[in-house]
């Protein structure tokens, strides 16, 4: 998705999503989305010194896509 931003495009499709927020957008449960990242079916990206994790929103819609079909 494209957002405009004072007459310039930017793309968010790198944008880094918070696991709760994957939860909302996907209207699931958080463990659900724990799940997803445990068994490799949605890539997440390791947030440095730290165990928590996002996942980027171009993933999490190639993701839902993939469910939807």
């Amino acid at each position: 998705m494209k957002k405009k931003k004072r007459d310039r495009v930017v793309d968010d499709s790198n944008h880094l999503l918070t696991l709760a927020e994957v939860a909302r957008i996907a209207n699931v449960k958080r463990d659900d989305v724990d799940r997803w990242i445990e068994t490799g079916a949605l890539k997440s990206v390791p947030m440095p010194g730290s165990t928590r994790r996002r996942v980027r929103r171009r993933t999490l819609n190639a993701f839902l896509a993939e469910l939807r079909e």
